[in-house]
């Protein structure tokens, strides 16, 4: 199905391109015509769908397979130099199917950030889980010898003594930091 041409009521000349084979045959998109209407066929992960404008926004395709923009990239398949390459588009980023080159779309599942704190200082993972001596060591930045990582809760504080143990970072957790460190005897 390269190109489908048929006529409306108001005798305009509707045409159907399908992106990739029309990319695929190296015909030129059509001109700019008041009496013709083009409507453009794109695949979004192998999935074909018609659209009836010529420009959408990123967020837009995405929708159209069923996707948020706040879980998934859009990437565009676009051919340069006889090299298949994957261009991200953003969420409000217009893109112009008369444009050559286009081809098709897919989607990728963004990676999950979790948030945790440790004081008062926020910081952020896509690991779901750390260990104890990551946290300190990756994130904290302290010795774990000399250190004592606690979760705070509604009762005070779990203290963490085994650095191989793995903590989830569902829930946005908050952490202390204990010092081990004995103080002078005087």
């Amino acid at each position: 199905m390269n190109t489908i041409e048929k006529r409306t009521d108001d005798n305009k000349i509707v045409i159907t391109i399908d992106l990739e084979e029309h990319f695929n045959s190296g015909k030129q998109h059509p001109e700019d015509d008041p009496g013709v209407v083009i409507y453009y066929v794109i695949k979004v992960d192998d999935k074909r769908h018609e659209v009836k404008r010529r420009h959408m926004l990123g967020k837009d395709i995405l929708s159209l397979d069923g996707k948020n923009p706040e879980f998934f990239n859009l990437e565009q398949s676009k051919r340069i130099n006889d090299q298949m390459h994957l261009v991200e588009i953003l969420p409000d980023e217009t893109v112009d199917f008369g444009t050559h080159g286009i081809e098709k779309f897919f989607t990728k599942a963004k990676s999950k950030v979790y948030d945790f704190w440790i004081g008062q200082k926020e910081y952020k993972t896509t690991e779901s889980s750390l260990t104890v001596r990551q946290i300190l060591e990756n994130f904290a930045k302290v010795d774990p010898i000399t250190k004592t990582l606690a979760r705070k809760t509604e009762g005070g504080f779990i203290e963490y003594k085994n650095l191989d143990e793995v903590i989830s970072m569902d829930n946005c957790p908050h952490f202390s930091l204990f010092d081990n460190t004995s103080l002078p005897v005087s």
